[in-house]
């Protein structure tokens, strides 16, 4: 939670308005943690979901509603008044996930045009968005845990402010995991 904690701090005196995040319980924790920060109310968007691979998932993961979050998690900045229009499936393809993204990703910057949006995901989704909203800018890298990549629109074009930045973090993400982690998911 320091982690969620420096990134809230990071991102003090930003204009940020609105504040979703994946159902999955981690990313509910980081997006609590940061809207305690920034004193925003948390929508539990479930088109922001970790990518359900069959692969990485068995069966479909158990889900905690936003209700459930709010009141069994002690996490009261949860809205739990927000309805998404989107739903996770099970299982769902690399090719699915790419869609699932951008489609959201791109429903989010229609629906707030004039307020900034910080969205909590996973890796892969994070970094599917990215390459939804501005193709020419992407470079792949190691996205750590907590690191903060900002899209940033302008005459029709998206481009990168800060990307997969972690520097405001005192201690980042042991490298091991996520590459064990990238290596599996390009055997497959």
């Amino acid at each position: 939670m320091r982690q969620a904690q420096k990134l809230g701090e990071r991102l003090q005196g930003e204009e940020i308005k609105f504040l979703y995040c994946s159902p999955f319980l981690r990313t509910a924790q980081t997006a609590h943690q940061v809207a305690t920060v920034l004193d925003l109310p948390v929508r539990v968007e479930p088109g922001l979901g970790e990518c359900l691979l069959k692969r990485l998932y068995d069966k479909m993961p158990k889900l905690r509603s936003p209700q459930e979050l709010k009141e069994w998690h002690d996490m009261p900045l949860i809205d739990a008044t927000y309805t998404s229009k989107w739903a996770l499936k099970y299982p769902e393809s690399y090719k699915e996930v790419f869609e699932r993204c951008k489609l959201v990703f791109r429903e989010m910057a229609e629906r707030h045009k004039q307020g900034d949006v910080l969205l909590v995901a996973h890796g892969l989704p994070l970094e599917y968005m990215a390459k939804a909203a501005a193709p020419h800018a992407f470079k792949q890298g190691n996205m750590t845990y907590c690191c903060l990549t900002e899209c940033i629109q302008s005459e029709g074009q998206w481009s990168f402010g800060a990307f997969m930045e972690d520097g405001f973090l005192e201690e980042r993400q042991d490298m091991t995991d996520a590459k064990a982690q990238e290596a599996l998911w390009k055997s497959s």
